[in-house]
């Protein structure tokens, strides 16, 4: 099940190459929009559950640097956005593994209209979650779609339906407990319905199923959220906790920034740039992996301490455990014959000195 979203890697520097400066989501609002010098990544994500984890991780695999047209101008380039580039790395999943079925979930960015037609054109292997504008254009189905239209071609659509935003205001909802952010459970009220969506600019339509979910009186500040998938038998509390489920994508991308230094590099030439953060991306996929190989005894919760006691294995023990072993296998083995001052360390004192190594690390 494949997520993607943008990473926006912070750099400053006069001589950066392909440094831009796009919205930032998290200090932006509605009002007003927040910039931030770096580079923008397109991540493409596989959510994998690992052993002994309550919720499944999104593990990185692709990912592609965006170009706007200013800086794709300066480096002789074509632009791509973060939706052109979600489509490039899906089809070469899609080419690796001939076999399997994919569902892209991501946000505004990322499942836009093209998008969308994409995975309608490709409806046996891919299905598309995103999110849904409240005014979205919707219509009907057309009644007769061999009759011809005022431009010569067949008709698409039939009746203009009322967006989102109005039909949720006036169909009666549904209510119903779905797993929610972070995997927990929370009783919500829907609205969905089948509909075409019409591109205006592209004069393309696409059968979709959207939910809206409504705002939670409880909350103070929270309103209605869209979303749609573009296979219409979806039922709506799957699309929702689809949807919910890009969440790990950005504990991904927190971790990596706490723990493997993303954002934190200095450099500025262009293979540092097209290789540095995609390492990054890749380590943290190589060290879980490597940490479900180890014996299950190891792959406990070695990172916590008695104010922070935790119920499930994080990426700070994955990182932990695998580092030990790696250090294990290479520091505190002897290497030449002549070498035995390691050899008269008791056990005990190596394995302290391995877990306060790996911890301080």
């Amino acid at each position: 099940m494949p997520q993607a979203d943008e990473a926006v890697g912070g750099k400053y520097g006069d001589h950066a190459r392909a440094k831009a400066a796009p919205r930032h989501r998290v200090r932006s609002s509605h009002k007003k929009d927040q910039s931030k010098f770096g580079h923008r990544w397109l991540v493409l994500c596989v959510l994998v559950q690992l052993p002994g984890i309550g919720r499944p991780w999104a593990l990185p695999v692709l990912c592609g640097l965006c170009l706007s047209p200013k800086v794709a101008g300066k480096l002789k380039r074509r632009p791509k956005t973060a939706a052109q580039l979600a489509r490039q790395l899906l089809m070469r999943l899609m080419r690796w593994l001939p076999d399997r079925r994919f569902v892209l979930i991501g946000d505004y960015q990322v499942v836009t209209h093209q998008t969308a037609r994409f995975a309608h054109r490709h409806a046996d292997r891919v299905t598309a979650v995103g999110r849904l504008r409240g005014d979205a254009n919707l219509y009907q189905k057309p009644k007769n779609p061999r009759r011809r239209s005022r431009a010569g071609g067949y008709v698409k659509k039939g009746r203009k339906l009322p967006s989102p935003a109005v039909r949720a205001g006036r169909a009666k909802p549904t209510t119903q407990a779905v797993r929610w952010y972070g995997q927990g459970r929370r009783t919500i009220k829907f609205v969905s319905e089948e509909a075409l969506w019409y591109d205006k600019h592209h004069a393309q339509v696409t059968p979709i199923r959207w939910v809206c979910v409504l705002a939670d009186q409880e909350h103070e500040g929270s309103e209605n959220a869209y979303f749609y998938s573009t296979d219409p038998a979806w039922a709506a509390d799957r699309i929702i906790e689809l949807y919910a489920s890009r969440w790990n994508i950005e504990v991904t991308f927190e971790e990596a920034r706490a723990l493997l230094g993303l954002e934190t590099t200095r450099h500025w030439c262009r293979q540092s740039v097209l290789r540095v953060t995609p390492l990054l991306f890749g380590l943290f996929t190589a060290v879980a992996l490597m940490w479900t190989r180890l014996p299950a005894c190891k792959r406990r919760c070695q990172s916590g301490t008695p104010c922070y006691a935790k119920t499930a294995p994080t990426f700070a023990d994955a990182l932990f455990a695998v580092r030990r072993e790696l250090w294990r296998e290479t520091l505190l083995v002897r290497h030449r014959e002549k070498q035995r001052c390691l050899d008269t360390l008791p056990w005990r004192l190596k394995e302290t000195l391995l877990w306060h190594l790996a911890a301080a690390a």
